[in-house]
């Protein structure tokens, strides 16, 4: 954000594709060469980088907390794919390697196993709105233009005509190969478009590394308050979160 700056005359040309918070990495279309230099540049202000800065806490705190939360009940009730995730991070970087940015990003499976957790159990189902610039006309049903429509995020991440088993944890939905067969507007985790959510990369990299680290060096088992099977859950107005909690015990591998 300290960074960010574009040529006011390039503003114009921004797409949908520049707006839009993607899994890859961002890229900067301001290059270094003498006619950039010349141009006059827009910075963000200060008030806009606060602004932001206050965004990514208030909305990435619970979503992350309650994300890790819902992955750790998977995991210590499919030992199995907790031993995959471990013997694959073995494999990446080894006994003595570091885990950072580049590192988690090459855990497949684990990032199959979270993008799997984040479908069964999105931690927000209500707040991803939108309203119509137009009349459009949907089947037999006339939407008129201005009005808001919410996302049904929860019934879209569990419709059978999507989803094979929807209530069935298979992270093997999220291999590349199988990834871009599924519908763009499918899975809403993170929202769409323009206006998803823009701390998608930094949410996603923050879980992943806090469940590559404690899975790198510690087994999750279950206690003896541990729901074994369907957890229960509650809605929170925006948010879903555990009736319960998550009550594991973490032992050394």
């Amino acid at each position: 954000m300290l960074d960010d700056r574009m040529a006011k005359e390039d503003i114009e040309n921004v797409t949908v594709k520049h707006l839009t918070a993607g899994e890859d990495e961002p890229t900067n279309d301001v290059s270094n060469d003498e006619k950039d230099k010349k141009k006059q540049m827009k910075f963000s202000t200060d008030v806009e980088i606060k602004a932001n800065c206050i965004t990514f806490l208030l909305a990435g705190y619970e979503t992350t907390s309650t994300a890790l939360a819902f992955t750790t009940h998977i995991l210590v009730n499919r030992q199995d794919v907790q031993e995959k995730i471990r013997e694959e991070i073995n494999d990446v970087i080894g006994q003595d390697g570091v885990l950072d940015y580049n590192t988690v990003n090459k855990l497949q499976y684990l990032d199959q196993v979270f993008s799997e957790s984040l479908r069964l159990y999105p931690p927000i189902i209500t707040f991803i709105n939108r309203v119509s610039d137009e009349d459009y006309q949907l089947g037999d049903f006339k939407i008129p233009k201005d009005t808001t429509i919410q996302v049904p995020v929860w019934y879209f991440h569990h419709d059978p005509e999507i989803w094979s088993e929807p209530y069935e944890f298979k992270p093997e939905r999220f291999l590349p190969e199988n990834k871009k067969d599924i519908h763009p507007m499918a899975y809403q985790a993170f929202g769409s478009g323009p206006r998803n959510c823009v701390g998608m990369r930094m949410g996603q990299l923050h879980a992943k590394l806090a469940l590559a680290r404690i899975l790198r060096g510690y087994k999750v088992v279950p206690s003896e308050k541990t729901e074994i099977g369907q957890i229960q859950y509650k809605i929170k107005f925006l948010t879903i979160g555990p009736v319960h909690g998550i009550h594991v015990k973490v032992v050394p591998v």
